[in-house]
């Protein structure tokens, strides 16, 4: 179930001179425990991307065609939509301009969402129990498909994770970029702050205490001479991308208005994760533990030089699952790419040339 908000026909650039002309929809999908969610469809039912400049002779191929697979995509911890959609750069515009029927999902408590009246999670099981369920109906109905894939980012890869045993029937693959299944493996901060997680108990009022992230990217936007410095990888235990891995006005977009909110319990539980995927919902389910048995297609993308999650916390996933489809990727400067971090592996410079192929690649082979 959901309402339809609003349609319009829309023009932006997917990257650099490469722009697009999409069908984008607003849908609001109701939760259980009050308020909705906001889902935001785009796609293009003729390709009609173009090079700014160009003739309508020089446009890409013009033949209308039907909709490839719908694409669910999910971000990660207290961010929202923007991880996938900039002004210059868009991840799911890209997709689109494939032919995907793409739709950008918001958990509970951020962007839209919030304005929709849904209140901040205290507990990873919201996300997958509910809200991933309900992105995922809801992106189907309105596709008319069967089956969707999902692509998600960081933590919004781990609630995934976590979702696929209920999820396999719709689904047609899962794609994950720098995800947590373990975590801490690269950071002995991090670790020193997952062993002191596991040893706390977090009352409800205080697990519903909100962990303002974007209060963080204003005090980096104002120090982002430094935060987007090599001399700041020797002096901070890990960063959210690497350095100049991002123009400077992309950079300071996502993080002022990309970066939002979440809440205590959450950062509390991604910690507790560790180095053994040690995820329990309330009722005493272990998630980690029923994933690897998903026989799924499955692509693993991980950045060399992330220091929020290194390749071998995102690794853990692929070594784990039992799928005969799976696929881990590792960019970086030791197999030929620029060098990776955690949020420019979607929105940095090199990314639609060296990573979203990969992707649609994937896509593509699996699209059927």
């Amino acid at each position: 179930m959901y309402r339809l908000l609003e349609s319009q026909k829309v023009q932006f650039a997917i990257d650099g001179a490469l722009w697009g002309t999409f069908r984008r929809e607003l849908l609001a999908v109701p939760i259980p425990s009050g308020g909705e969610l906001a889902l935001v469809r785009l796609h293009a039912r003729a390709n009609t991307a173009t090079r700014r400049g160009a003739t309508s002779g020089q446009q890409c191929n013009q033949k209308p065609s039907p909709l490839k697979a719908p694409v669910l995509l999910v971000h990660g911890f207290g961010m929202n939509r923007y991880t996938w959609h900039l002004n210059k750069r868009s991840f799911a515009g890209y997709l689109a301009h494939l032919g995907y029927d793409v739709f950008i999902g918001e958990l509970r408590g951020v962007g839209r969402s919030r304005q929709l009246g849904t209140k901040l999670a205290q507990h990873l099981d919201e996300y997958i129990e509910i809200d991933l369920p309900k992105l995922v109906d809801a992106t189907l109905e309105r596709s008319g498909q069967a089956k969707t894939f999902v692509i998600g980012h960081s933590m919004g890869g781990l609630v995934t994770y976590c979702a696929m045993p209920d999820l396999a029937p719709r689904l047609c693959g899962v794609s994950t970029l720098s995800a947590i299944f373990t975590f801490s493996g690269g950071s002995a901060a991090l670790r020193l702050l997952s062993g002191v997680a596991k040893q706390l108990h977090i009352p409800q009022k205080l697990a519903l205490t909100p962990f303002t992230v974007r209060k963080i990217g204003q005090l980096l936007s104002d120090y982002v001479k430094f935060a987007d410095s090599r001399a700041s990888l020797a002096l901070l235990p890990f960063q959210a991308w690497y350095p100049r891995g991002i123009e400077r006005d992309l950079l300071l977009q996502q993080i002022r208005i990309g970066w939002d909110v979440s809440s205590l319990g959450i950062l509390a539980a991604l910690l507790r994760v560790g180095r053994h995927a040690e995820l329990v919902s309330r009722s005493g389910r272990r998630y980690l533990d029923e994933m690897p048995d998903v026989d799924l297609p499955l692509l693993v993308v991980a950045a060399e030089r992330d220091t929020l999650l290194p390749p071998i916390d995102a690794r853990a996933a692929f070594d784990r699952s039992n799928s005969k489809d799976k696929q881990f990727v590792v960019l970086g400067p030791s197999f030929g790419h620029a060098p990776f971090g955690h949020l420019d592996l979607i929105l940095g410079q090199y990314a639609p040339r060296q990573v979203w192929p990969i992707i649609g690649d994937w896509l593509d082979a699996r699209a059927t």
